[in-house]
């Protein structure tokens, strides 16, 4: 099991753990490009890639929300992919979500979890 930052090159991945893991939403490999270039600086958006053998297992997201009317709020966002729930896909990527939260001085308040 590995969590490494994502990339650039990891968007394709990335839209398809989406796609799988949140099927309400939303995903394509051209979005997750644009978010990953383009979201300001202040933001302090990251994204993590989680793999075991070269398998993308997992996809996490934490930054500001730098859009909101309040600054300060923090957006985060963990998916894993379903044949792979239950094995610590999830737990091993909340460690870099929370260290970034740290980061940034936030707190989780309220999550919002999916099955």
């Amino acid at each position: 099991m590995s969590v490494r930052r994502a990339t650039v090159e990891d968007a394709e991945a990335g839209a398809a753990l989406l796609t799988a893991a949140l099927p309400d939403g939303l995903a394509t490999a051209a979005g997750v490009r644009h978010r990953l270039t383009t979201t300001p600086r202040k933001a302090r958006y990251v994204a993590w890639i989680e793999e075991l053998d070269c398998t993308p297992r997992g996809w996490a997201t934490c930054g500001l929300d730098w859009m909101s009317a309040r600054p300060g709020d923090a957006s985060c966002q963990i998916g894993v992919h379903p044949d792979h729930r239950g094995k610590g896909v999830g737990t091993s990527l909340w460690e870099p979500v929370d260290g970034q939260l740290r980061a940034i001085g936030r707190a989780l308040q309220s999550p919002r979890i999916r099955p």
